[in-house]
Parts: structure tokens; sequence; C-alpha cells
């Protein structure tokens, strides 16, 4: 049987999958994961009659926590999540041919909630949520750095279009 962490990235990809399909985009998955991209969503139209380019592509870095110690919601209820400092400084990275995004799967602390199964449903709790850090300082921190991510950006089909309205204008995220 996989371990909890191999179930919550499967988790968190099953997610950015079928959030992109349902947008009408392909996902390709990295299997080797040398350079903080687990996946690439491209467009293969323009997604907006407006678009500069015909076919847009975003990088994601896909994350999934469940543990109290590294995710929690603040008294804004924006997401605070530790991320590790190698993962930051690649998102932070200005430096990069294609836009790249992290795509955090928030999971209940318990394993037992993280999905309902029945022949009318299948359920995948809690939300993913979305952030650009291109551009943001690097951090010199050892082991993780602790970033804020606004509880508006749901990652969500209409979310991920218009990240890739964004990208087919040459718009910052």
């Amino acid at each position: 049987m996989l371990p909890d962490t191999a179930i919550q990235e499967e988790l968190s990809k099953a997610y950015l999958q079928t959030v992109a399909c349902y947008a009408g985009y392909a996902v390709q998955h990295i299997d080797r994961d040398n350079d903080g991209v687990d996946a690439l969503i491209k467009s293969n139209s323009k997604p907006a009659p407006d678009s500069l380019l015909a076919s847009s592509s975003l990088e994601v870095q896909i994350k999934a926590c469940c543990s109290e110690e590294h995710i929690f919601v603040n008294a804004d209820g924006d997401i605070v999540y530790d991320l590790q400092a190698r993962n930051y400084n690649i998102l932070a990275d200005t430096h990069r041919q294609l836009d790249i995004i992290l795509v955090l799967l928030h999971l209940p602390p318990q394993k037992g909630n993280w999905i309902t199964h029945n022949v009318n449903n299948l359920i995948l709790r809690k939300c993913a949520y979305w952030i650009s850090l291109k551009g943001q300082a690097q951090t010199t921190n050892a082991n993780s750095k602790r970033i804020i991510i606004p509880h508006d950006n749901i990652f969500s089909p209409n979310a991920l279009h218009e990240i890739m309205v964004k990208i087919s204008k040459e718009e910052d995220l």
C-alpha cells in the first residue's frame, strides 16, 4: 500500500487533472521532477478572442497537505503554508520561459475524510488553491518559507481559464 504522502500526491494530481480537463485544457504530468515542475497545462487554441498567443502553456508545481503543523487558515481566511525553501525559490524565479504556479490541495487532517464515494458521487475534500510567487524575493532559509495564499485563489475551472487567458495575453498572473 502507498504511504499517506504518496496518496496525497496522487489526489492532488487527480484534482489538477479534473479541473483542467473540465476547463478544456490538456495536462501533461512530469514523471521526473528535477526543476520543480509536476505538470504542464496546455491550451491548443486561443482561450479568448483577444488572446495574443494561439497556444498557451502553464507549468504547475503540485502539493498536498493535511498536517495542521504545516497548513492552516488564518483570521482573514487565507491559507498559510510552509513551503520547502527550494520549491519556494523555484516558484519565485523570474528567469523561466513559462509561467509557473503552485497548486496546493488542502486536505482534512483525518485520512478517513479525504474522499467519500457512493453510487451518486465521488467527493474529494477540501479544496485546492493556487498562487504565483514569480518575482518574490528568494529565501535564504534552509528548510521552508511560509507563504500566504489568498482565500479567493481557489483552483477551479474558471480560475484556470482566467490564468490561461492572462498568459495568452502575456499579462502577469
